[in-house]
Order: C-alpha cells, then structure tokens, then sequence
C-alpha cells in the first residue's frame, strides 16, 4: 500500500486515545565513510519532520537521544512540546562526527542505554505517556 498524504495517528481503544504521546528519535551518531547510511541520512533533513511534529496533540511531546559506536549514550532533549528545540537538538547532533576504533559491540550496548534512559526519561513523567520510537 503507498501512502502519498498525510496520515493522521488513530489508536485503536479509546483509553489509549486520551494519553498523551511521547515520541523519541533516537538517532546514531555520524562516522565518516557512513554519511548516507543510518541517522547520517538524516543530516540537514531533520527540518522534513516539522509539518508532521506540529500537528501533534497538546500535551503530546518529541524528546531526542543518541548512541555512539564509541560507546556514548545520551539523552540529549528529554520530553518536549518544543518542536524547534528537538528539530535543533536533532540537527545538533548529527553535525558532529566521530570515529570508533570498531563497530562491535560497544556500540550495541550504547543503543541499549540509550532505548533504557529513553523509557526512564519517559516514566518519570506523570501521567506516564505513550512512547513511540523513530
């Protein structure tokens, strides 16, 4: 199925409806010879999101965080209402670059502090919304 228009978000029971949203961007961190592949992609892009971010709901929210295959984790922008903080945020750390002496596993475990400080970030919140991933 293509979808080539806007497609409003829908939940499918009516208590999940009424929580309100968090949603994180999770990106990796930029390696040169990696440009063009995972969050690299994304460098001077990030502004492509705006239109679908300002239609979220009130007290729905965007929040940022990042991994290296250096082994950095980092929660960079915790839940938000601000769009142009998050797109900023997100062009912020693309911009910089590293280069890890390897790809293995360091940088796995870097992702899962990353996906665990995004769902702590996103519990200590009251009422605890909804997290959605990109």
């Amino acid at each position: 199925m293509k979808i080539d228009h806007l497609v409003s978000i829908q939940t499918f029971d009516a208590e999940l409806s009424a929580r309100s949203l968090a949603i994180w961007f999770v990106l990796q961190c930029s390696m040169p010879g990696y440009e063009r592949e995972g969050s690299g992609f994304f460098r001077g892009q990030i502004h492509f999101f705006h239109p679908a971010l300002k239609e979220l709901r009130k007290g729905d929210s965007v929040a940022a965080a990042h991994w290296c295959d250096d082994g950095a984790a980092k929660l960079d922008l915790p839940p938000t209402t601000s769009i142009e903080d998050a797109i900023f945020t997100m062009e912020q750390v693309l911009a910089a670059s590293i280069s890890p002496a390897d790809h293995e596993r360091t940088g796995e475990l870097a992702l899962q502090k990353t996906l665990q400080l995004s769902i702590d970030a996103t519990r200590s919140r009251r009422p605890e919304p909804l997290t959605l991933w990109s």
